[in-house]
Formats: structure tokens, C-alpha cells, sequence
């Protein structure tokens, strides 16, 4: 679907087989792993180690990746054409409610956005809100 709202050319869609692989470190007996063991062929001539298991998780017709930075970027174009507004910035913080109850807002660049909503999506950076929030559960959702 991404590749038919935005082209494949513009999201760097790119169809692909889909393996599932399971190594280990180490051999049973203990010993590092060495070579490619038997059953591994048809896995790419770049893996190596002690491969456990195999198996095949999809094809082009089922799976495929895109590149990240032109992903976001499509997007970020197509939610300004649709009136959003993009803001660069770093965030320094969270404006909260007079009793803390609610994100009002967001600080970027030392200034203060007001915001109805605040989608926190910081993926792994998630922990950097302690240091924004008193405490997760005390907001309303």
C-alpha cells in the first residue's frame, strides 16, 4: 500500500525474500563456531557462525523494505500538503497543565508550542521524558 500511495521510487520500495535465522556464539561442546554448518544454503554466503534453525518468512510478493529517511520524508510531505505544519527544532521539555494533569504543549527552542494533543514517540529515546515528567501515570490519557 505505502508503494502505491507514494511510488516505490520515492520511499526506496524495494521487494525482498525474508529469512528468520537462529545462531549461537558457540558451539554445544562449547567451542566458538566455525565455518557453515550443514543445512545453511540457502542462507546468503555473508552469514556465518553457529546458524541453528532456518526458516522463510516471506517473498517479494509478500515482503519488502523501504528506505527510512525517504519514508519520513514522504510522509512529512504529504501531512504538510494536507495543512500540517513542520516544525524544526530541538525539544527541551514538556508544557504541562497548572495541576500537571495534562500536556498543553511542547518547548522547542525555548519557546513554548501549544498543542490540543502531544504524541510522544521517542522509540528508544523514551527514557529522556523522566526527565520531563514528574510521573507517566499521573497523565491523563
Amino acid at each position: 500500500q505505502l508503494a502505491e500511495s507514494f511510488g516505490p521510487e520515492t520511499i526506496g520500495y524495494r521487494p525482498v525474500t525474508t529469512l528468520q535465522v537462529v545462531a549461537t556464539e558457540q558451539t554445544d561442546s562449547g567451542q566458538a563456531a566455525r565455518g557453515r554448518p550443514r543445512g545453511s544454503e540457502q542462507l546468503p554466503a555473508w552469514v556465518d557462525g553457529n546458524i541453528r534453525g532456518v526458516s522463510h518468512l516471506g517473498d517479494p510478493s509478500s515482503t519488502a523494505q523501504v528506505h527510512p529517511a525517504l519514508l519520513t520524508r514522504a510522509l512529512i510531505d504529504s501531512a504538510v500538503g494536507r495543512g500540517a505544519q513542520l516544525l524544526t527544532g530541538a525539544v527541551e521539555g514538556l508544557k504541562l497543565s497548572p495541576n500537571g494533569g495534562r500536556l498543553t504543549g511542547v518547548v522547542v527552542d525555548g519557546k513554548v508550542v501549544e498543542a490540543d494533543a502531544v504524541v510522544l514517540a521517542l522509540g528508544p529515546w523514551s527514557s529522556c521524558l523522566a526527565r520531563w515528567l514528574p510521573t507517566l501515570s499521573d497523565l491523563r490519557v
